[in-house]
């Protein structure tokens, strides 16, 4: 008796476990599939799991999962930072920037209501658009040209700060412009002295004075808007009695002076720091004194053994 109300019990049961098996089988996201399917995860899901990988920098495994976010769901609300991160990881496993322009191009289009996300995909066209442009390649130029003209101001100070890394190119006259006009009212101080330098890289002579520029050099300079208004300047003078001919005048920005000092490669400055200290000169001097020579005016040096002159002084 009891084993037939068991028979009947599970004949009632069949198709409720016929239908639990279609929808197990069938597996529209996250549950298993038939032998040989590939599993179906989820789009929050697979946002994670693109994420840890980046995070955890399994490059591979984070491209293959944007890929498949971007192929599933390219209008997802997260389709703009799968894009993203596509590019990210196409910048880290190297020789791929082309596509990780790409990648960028398309999460600032999709990230039209994102304003912060849409910049720092434009400001990462600019990232992997340098080295395309250094090769000749015109899609890093491009990029790099309508960055210079981009509406958003962060990103057409940092397109210029890297277009002035490129010796020679069609770009720097854009460039300087962007520079000459932004540093002006940039109040970052750490910003204005590397928009100096930028400068700087562009147009030296226009910056810092040639060898032979005197004080008529620097005031075109000024002029011209190289530094900003206020500005104050370091000048070294080296002077030859025997030889007139033989004359050196060095007229520098006091923001690039410091500013060239703090650029240097770690290795380059801590070699300087020897030299220095083998001289019985102290380096933490030397630094102190640039910056308190922002607020101070007059001679510096004046050193004369008959022949040869030296002069430093700033205004």
């Amino acid at each position: 008796m009891h084993s037939f109300r068991g028979v009947q019990a599970w004949i009632a049961a069949v198709p409720a476990l016929a239908l639990a098996l279609s929808v197990f089988a069938a597996a529209p996201e996250g549950a298993a599939r038939s032998r040989g399917q590939k599993v179906t995860v989820p789009a929050a899901a697979l946002m994670e799991r693109i994420r840890m990988g980046f995070f955890e920098r399994r490059w591979q495994q984070a491209l293959e999962d944007c890929d498949e976010y971007l192929r599933r769901y390219p209008s997802g609300r997260n389709a703009a930072w799968a894009a993203f991160y596509r590019g990210r990881a196409l910048s880290a496993v190297g020789g791929r920037e082309a596509e990780a322009l790409s990648s960028y191009r398309r999460a600032a289009q999709l990230a039209d209501d994102a304003k912060e996300l849409a910049e720092e995909a434009r400001r990462s066209v600019c990232q992997v658009a340098l080295p395309l442009a250094a090769g000749g390649r015109q899609e890093g130029i491009s990029a790099l040209s309508e960055a210079l003209s981009d509406p958003s101001r962060p990103v057409r100070v940092y397109a210029a700060v890297l277009a002035s890394r490129l010796e020679g190119s069609s770009l720097l006259p854009s460039a300087e412009v962007v520079l000459r006009r932004e540093v002006l009212v940039e109040p970052n101080a750490d910003l204005r002295d590397e928009m100096t330098l930028a400068l700087a890289r562009i147009d030296p002579i226009s910056l810092a004075g040639s060898p032979e520029a005197g004080d008529g050099e620097r005031d075109r300079a000024k002029g011209a808007g190289a530094v900003t208004a206020g500005a104050r300047w370091v000048h070294l003078r080296i002077t030859h009695r025997s030889r007139p001919a033989e004359k050196v005048t060095i007229n520098l920005p006091l923001s690039f002076a410091r500013a060239l000092l703090d650029s240097l490669p770690h290795k380059t400055r801590e070699q300087m720091r020897r030299q220095a200290e083998s001289q019985g000169l102290s380096w933490e001097a030397l630094t102190t004194a640039l910056d308190q020579l922002r607020s101070r005016s007059g001679p510096l040096l004046h050193v004369d053994d008959g022949d040869q002159r030296v002069e430093v002084w700033v205004d």
